[in-house]
């Protein structure tokens, strides 16, 4: 059997919806695709660490996280780019400027940043510790790595000019992020990296933030569940997550 290497997303294609449950079926189809030889990771806009329980879950040890950012190979982090600099600064003098509300992370740990006591009451629950400090000195700040902006009207704070060319990703109906959303770049540097054919690449998606990797150098799955134009993007669509489609799919091209 020819090695695959196989880049999955987390919620709505490993975990169904936003639940964080993996079902039993999809772990030991994971489990039985690196038996097999292949080569797996998670593609993932997370934080580096915030997929990590995810990979313990399932046992896996190589990620392509941050959006694309950042490389993670055999459970040691190969590189982890930030956003760029000016542009961000540009951003956060206009958002300053404005009075609406802010927060940051700039270091690989699941915590941000705000000096509005406002964003943390009005962000509510999140995977993220937020920390209020009333006073920050931007200049000081060497990286971004995430931006989260809270605004009640998106469609007007994407007026901002600022916002004009960064990567977005709307969280919810009040939550604007600006992180990397080019999953595909990602994968194009783990296999520069491991020297393997772009054509053994396998691709597992649903949501919007997976566009950039349903690429045609390789082969691209989308779950029965994802949004309408991954489906139509896709070179195959497989049942929906919680009807166990990772393992449909595996067991249909003969992977497991």
């Amino acid at each position: 059997m020819r090695k695959k290497y196989f880049f999955f997303d987390i919620d709505g294609t490993l975990a169904y919806g936003i639940t964080g449950i993996i079902l039993p079926e999809t772990i030991a189809t994971i489990e039985t695709l690196q038996k097999n030889g292949h080569f797996v990771a998670i593609a993932t806009g997370r934080l580096q660490c915030s997929a990590i329980p995810q990979c313990k879950i399932l046992g896996i040890q190589n990620m392509v996280s941050d959006g694309g950012n950042a490389l993670t190979l055999h459970h040691k982090i190969i590189h982890m780019h930030p956003l760029p600099k000016q542009p961000i600064l540009d951003l956060i003098a206009e958002l300053e400027h404005h009075q609406i509300p802010w927060a940051y992370t700039a270091e690989n740990k699941t915590i941000r940043h705000t000096k509005y006591v406002k964003f943390k009451e009005l962000a509510g629950e999140s995977n993220m510790d937020t920390l209020v400090h009333p006073s920050i000195e931007i200049a000081s700040i060497e990286q971004f790595y995430k931006i989260y902006i809270y605004h009640p009207n998106l469609k007007k704070l994407n007026s901002l000019p600022s916002l004009t060319g960064l990567p977005q990703i709307h969280y919810n109906n009040n939550m604007l992020l600006i992180e990397p959303t080019h999953k595909e770049k990602g994968i194009f540097n783990m296999m520069e990296y491991l020297k393997a054919d772009l054509a053994d690449v396998v691709v597992f998606g649903d949501g919007i933030n997976d566009l950039s990797m349903f690429r045609p150098e390789w082969f691209s799955i989308a779950m029965g569940n994802a949004i309408e134009i991954l489906k139509q993007k896709a070179d195959f669509v497989t049942k929906r997550c919680e009807d166990g489609g990772i393992t449909y799919a595996c067991q249909r091209f003969g992977w497991i």
